[in-house]
């Protein structure tokens, strides 16, 4: 049979079926990983979450939004007072500090993990063993290099963006500050589109709209206050800070669903632990870079490190414990990640304006005298009522749409769908359901152990027959030991 030239649908599922198992193995391999850029549609974002959780997805969506607004609601106000002139104001070197602190903490954590669970296996919805419990993935594990060309953009991206919005924080007080980074969403959203190959829906952008809309609304009561005659330097700064969140969010998704996707060479087993500590060690030396480059203090000011050094021990530990807020904010970003879509997270930190502007309006003093006004209800109305048309809109798409997954060419009547895009290992991902009718014809009697180690990774292979889908190459195997 001629080998497929890799473009569009030309070999039909029969002809695949006529092929030896490892030869089925082989071409669905290739077909897959040749297949020109695809847009995500339907809720293919939330495949490997709701395959990985089952019925807790939802509320496992719920209670980290939950964990997201309330930690990211903190971070601002914590950091400002120690901003102060008469503490520590170096908000660049603060953020590096408590990046590269919590960082060491999820790494031991890691560790800590590694060490406890040690004797547990993983296993799929299905019951069956896909890794090891020595295979399990860890700070200190093999392939580390591999994890490091993933998060090694993240982590350089986001040094940045902490480094430049404690900067821009510094710079303009905490409402003005909340109110230029309203424009995240956009970024988010484009960010999505290009590396992820996110598209939104109709609905779903003008869901989006009108949550920009809002947080345009809710923050121009500040209008009077002086501080919005700020330098262009300052409006510039913090204008700059939503570009680079949303490059972080997409480039977090794109690492999320490559280091914990199950058919990756650990058998998905990189938790959000690990994939963050990873991160954010990157992440602190950027920063303590741009610190010693804009703060390395004159013949008016110290140094950063020297007037870290120099700091009451109070003080200096009050600078660190601010990497606790910062440590449960990552972990759980990056969980939600994975969990949801880049433009789900980007909404959710769009909503996050209504509980950090209250609280940064109520604690910033020249704001004590906040009061309840027209635009603060219009922008809020907005914001809460966009995000929740939102929220139902893919619920209600998630749930009448069982398989999760993109077809690339429905209207050709092409079987092969995934739920990535750009001919990245993303690729592989299929729903189960979606594989055992496009594929799975004909049980696997005989297959050689090599050739499936030589696919899929997994060493000792078992074959289990006339069972659906369990891994990312169709075949169902369990990974064992033969001791």
């Amino acid at each position: 049979m001629a080998p497929h030239d890799g473009g569009g649908s030309t070999n039909s599922t029969s002809e695949i079926d006529e092929l030896l198992p490892e030869e089925q193995m082989h071409r669905r391999y290739t077909q897959s990983t040749k297949r020109g850029p695809t847009r995500q549609r339907k809720n293919s974002y939330s495949a490997l979450g709701r395959q990985r959780f089952g019925r807790k997805y939802h509320s496992l969506i719920a209670f980290s939004t939950i964990i997201y607004w309330t930690s990211v609601s903190l971070i601002p106000v914590y950091n400002k007072h120690f901003f102060q002139k008469s503490l520590y104001p170096y908000p660049v070197a603060t953020a590096g500090i408590q990046l590269g602190v919590v960082s060491i903490l999820l790494a031991v954590l890691n560790i800590v993990q590694h060490i406890v669970s040690s004797n547990r296996n993983t296993y799929n919805s299905s019951g069956s063993l896909v890794i090891a419990s020595r295979e399990r993935s860890w700070i200190f594990g093999p392939h580390f290099l591999w994890k490091i060309k993933w998060c090694f953009p993240i982590g350089c991206l986001f040094g940045l963006k902490y480094g430049i919005t404690n900067l821009g924080l510094d710079l303009v007080p905490a409402p003005t500050h909340l109110l230029l980074q309203s424009t995240d969403l956009v970024w988010t959203v484009l960010g999505a589109y290009i590396i992820n190959a996110e598209v939104v829906s109709t609905i779903e952008l003008i869901c989006l709209a009108g949550c920009v809309a809002g947080s345009v609304v809710l923050g121009w009561s500040i209008k009077d206050d002086s501080s919005l005659a700020a330098p262009l330097f300052a409006i510039l700064v913090n204008l700059t800070s939503p570009i680079f969140l949303g490059l972080c969010l997409a480039t977090l998704r794109l690492a999320c669903i490559e280091l914990m996707r199950p058919d990756n060479r650990v058998g998905g087993t990189v938790s959000s632990v690990e994939l963050t500590s990873i991160k954010l060690i990157v992440s602190s030396f950027v920063a303590l870079i741009l610190a010693c480059i804009l703060e390395k203090g004159d013949e008016t000011k110290d140094s950063w490190w020297i007037a870290f050094i120099e700091l009451e021990q109070l003080t200096r530990l009050g600078v660190i414990v601010g990497a606790f807020l910062i440590a449960v904010f990552q972990v759980n970003c990056t969980f939600l990640t994975f969990l949801s879509s880049t433009v789900t997270v980007g909404l959710v930190g769009q909503v996050k304006i209504i509980p950090q502007w209250i609280l940064a309006t109520i604690t910033v003093s020249r704001t004590s005298d906040f009061k309840v006004k027209e635009l603060n209800m219009i922008g809020a109305f907005l914001i809460m009522m966009s995000a929740a048309a939102f929220a139902i809109y893919n619920y209600i798409e998630s749930s009448s749409s069982p398989s999760d997954v993109t077809c690339r060419d429905e209207e050709n009547g092409d079987d092969d769908c995934s739920i990535s895009s750009e001919g990245k290992p993303l690729l592989l991902l299929r729903d189960a359901d979606d594989w055992g009718a496009a594929f799975m014809r004909k049980s696997y009697d005989s297959i050689q152990e090599e050739k499936i180690e030589e696919i899929t990774g997994y060493a000792n292979p078992v074959v289990e027959h006339n069972v659906p889908f369990l891994n990312a190459t169709g075949i169902n195997i369990k990974n064992t030991s033969h001791n």
